[in-house]
């Protein structure tokens, strides 16, 4: 669907309105007559004849938007009318917002305690300053509070009850999957329920812009309108894949070589079907645009924000060795589980009085058994940066995975000296090693460098400020946010002034 940026001149006759070119206003991405009460958005093509009135066009686009040349009698039609409030800046169009966004995301991002509720919370705290922002998303009982939080930010949530199952369940669900043409995951977060409260949701707001949280999220529906951007937080095909050459036993492997299989048809068709995609590193948008030359893709990585992750007047433990991140997620615990029964004791070995923290929220009845003296599973915490601050090294010992690792940027922002497997900064291209970390892909070496930096306080010192002073300048959250802002301008829809 191309937009176009027209001016209605008058009504002429019963056949429609007469159009001429837009009036540019300097204001953002929103273009409007600032002598005019109303604002429409405008579409050319043959949408639906529900969505409004149509005419002819009887002059060109153009301007410094750049719009191309509209032929005269190019069929348009406006989606809807917006009243313009005198004062607003760019990008407020009605009270509650310049354009409609939805988010439809699997699960409550509140509190932000793991990567991706992390960025969907901010995504959601800085759309909401500027639209009309909801959310629609599973919810477990008791959350209550949590959706508060989250209506306190100007985010109108909408929620359907996730669907709990035991362990058994989960394990037979995985089971007859296999003989299933889509994969576990899509099939665990599709509901008929959730799909009746999109529709009605769709029915009654007509939202702009439907933010996709995953690919998993795309077998819903979200209407023939809205322009659909799919969030994409890992190559979750690929993070299957490496599970099945590096994850657990013949079952598990075997069960994750079948799921890619199954997420690789899935994502990369969600990938087309979408108007428009986020990723987080430039890898993965290479590897998206060889399926699908020429989708809209913006890379916005997650981010953090500086004055919350600094660097502690205080010395840190000098026998503190830390590792952040939800224990549930299957690449963390093998991480933890991999750092304690091949890398720790090496460690222990120099360095007798060391001791390890996997700070995280989910740890498994196996992760909690490794406590001991030299070993701290703490489970939620309220806040991660003081165990951040106590750290002498923060180690990265992932071995499978996909996407970018969140709780890196945020050592790397307290200035901590990092000593992390190559998969483990993916992604983050600007990270160098031997600069901002140190790499280790083997047991020995990562023993090795972690006793070299609890060692060399000069080495710790050096790599914490270059991590410091990177993540100054490329990942905080207010300059990662504006590329949201700008991508959203690009693919959303066109707004334009009645005289």
């Amino acid at each position: 669907m191309r937009h176009v940026a027209l001016r209605l001149l008058d009504y002429k006759d019963k056949t429609g309105p007469r159009w001429e070119r837009g009036q540019f206003s300097p204001l953002g991405n929103h273009l409007f007559d600032s002598t005019s009460p109303i604002l429409l958005q405008v579409f050319a093509g043959s949408p639906p004849a529900s969505m409004g009135f149509r005419g002819p066009v009887s002059a060109r686009g153009g301007g410094t938007m750049g719009l191309p040349p509209i032929p005269a009698g190019t069929s348009v039609r406006t989606t809807r009318a917006f009243p313009f409030r005198a004062g607003a800046g760019p990008n407020r169009l009605l009270a509650g917002g310049g354009l409609k966004v939805l988010m439809l995301a699997p699960s409550l991002p509140f509190p932000p305690h793991w990567a991706a509720g992390i960025r969907r919370y901010e995504f959601l705290k800085h759309l909401s300053a500027r639209h009309d922002v909801s959310l629609l998303t599973y919810v477990d009982a008791g959350e209550a509070a949590n959706v508060t939080a989250l209506t306190e930010l100007g985010v109108a949530v909408h929620t359907v009850p996730a669907r709990h199952t035991s362990k058994k369940s989960r394990r037979l669900a995985q089971l007859a999957s296999i003989l299933s043409t889509s994969s576990h995951e899509s099939r665990s977060l599709f509901s008929e329920a959730m799909q009746r409260a999109l529709d009605r949701l769709v029915d009654t707001d007509a939202f702009d812009i439907v933010i996709v949280e995953t690919c998993h999220m795309s077998r819903f529906n979200v209407g023939p309108d809205a322009i659909s951007v799919l969030d994409e937080h890992n190559i979750e095909y690929e993070l299957l894949y490496r599970g099945f050459l590096a994850d657990g036993g013949p079952a598990r492997r075997l069960f994750n070589l079948i799921e890619s299989i199954k997420v690789r048809r899935e994502e990369r068709a969600a990938w087309r079907h979408a108007a428009a995609c986020l990723v987080h590193s430039d890898r993965e948008r290479e590897i998206l645009l060889r399926h699908v030359p020429g989708k809209p893709t913006a890379v916005v990585t997650n981010g953090v924000h500086l004055d919350e992750f600094r660097p502690d007047a205080e010395p840190p433990d000098q026998n503190a060795i830390v590792f952040t991140g939800a224990m549930n997620y299957r690449p963390n615990a093998d991480a933890v589980l991999f750092f304690v029964h091949q890398v720790l004791p090496l460690v222990l070995q120099d360095k007798p009085n060391a001791r390890f923290y996997a700070v995280g929220v989910g740890p498994s009845t196996d992760l909690m058994r490794l406590a001991g003296p030299n070993v701290v599973v703490t489970g939620r915490v309220p806040d991660v940066r003081p165990y951040l601050r106590r750290a002498s090294v923060y180690v990265m010992p992932i071995r499978f995975g996909s996407g970018t690792r969140f709780k890196v940027v945020e050592a790397l922002a307290v200035g901590k000296a990092v000593v992390s497997t190559t998969l483990g900064c993916e992604g983050h291209d600007s990270m160098r090693p031997g600069v901002h970390f140190l790499a280790a892909d083997d047991a020995a070496t990562f023993a090795r460098e972690t006793v070299r930096v609890l060692d060399d306080h000069a080495l710790a010192s050096e790599l914490g400020r270059a991590g410091r002073e990177l993540v100054a300048r490329e990942y905080s959250w207010p300059a990662l946010l504006s590329r949201v802002d700008e991508f959203l301008s690009a693919v959303g829809p066109t707004t334009v002034g009645i005289g």
